[in-house]
């Protein structure tokens, strides 16, 4: 099953990268049916997870929301934490952008925990996007300028490659934007200096302050818990 499912990805992800978002969909979905037809579980989360991002990219973050909570649900099966963390991530930033503030919030700072362990800096930076954007709806403008220039700050590298890199990268600079349009504001520019001299620990524990149940909201996420 790996010898006709692994090329067919490869072909998604090289479509990716040339921009033909509708080639990598379709080499996508075709490399999932064998996935699905070969019982792996992880392939297949993964690449549910894939086509979350590539609806992602397109705009269509209601279909997203469906691809990652689907993700979630297989990746909860087989306690993958780092499979968990990114899922909820992604489902809060789908709701995030359907507007959904306060449950977006919530799952976002569920995975932060998770999304930390894998050591990876944009990952983390469009977590920390997320959290900003989530507190700027909600006229939360200090803490939206903290965590939006934090984010800045580790917002640089990455580990991944492919779709996974793309749909982080175009979400991150997107949920950006408006906080570097708010620099010339004395107070936001202010909060803004703050978040960019706060080092990894402390600034996930202010991500953390104030929101819904902290660093032991993941667990529930996790068998055994």
């Amino acid at each position: 099953m790996w010898e006709a499912a692994a090329p067919i990805s490869t072909l998604g992800h090289i479509a990716v990268r040339l921009g033909d978002y509708a080639a990598a969909r379709t080499h996508f979905e075709e490399s999932l049916m064998r996935w699905i037809e070969g019982e792996d579980n992880w392939a297949v989360a993964y690449f549910t997870a894939v086509l979350g991002h590539i609806d992602r990219i397109e705009g269509d973050y209601v279909a997203a929301g469906m691809h990652y909570e689907a993700s979630l649900l297989l990746w909860r099966e087989r306690g993958v934490r780092e499979g968990v963390g990114l899922a909820l991530r992604d489902l809060g930033i789908a709701l995030l952008r359907q507007g959904d503030y306060e449950q977006a919030a919530r799952l976002l700072v569920e995975s932060l925990p998770l999304v930390q362990e894998l050591g990876d800096d944009l990952m983390l930076a469009l977590n920390l996007a997320g959290l900003a954007a989530a507190a700027e709806a909600q006229a939360q403008k200090v803490r939206a300028a903290r965590l939006m220039a934090a984010s800045e700050t580790f917002g640089t590298t990455t580990m991944y490659w492919g779709i996974v890199e793309v749909a982080a990268r175009t979400e991150y600079e997107h949920l950006l934007a408006p906080g570097r349009a708010q620099k010339q504001d004395t107070a936001f520019a202010a909060a803004w200096a703050e978040g960019q001299a706060m080092g990894r620990e402390e600034l996930v524990q202010y991500a953390l302050t104030d929101c819904w149940r902290g660093q032991d909201a993941a667990r529930q996420y996790l068998p055994g818990s």
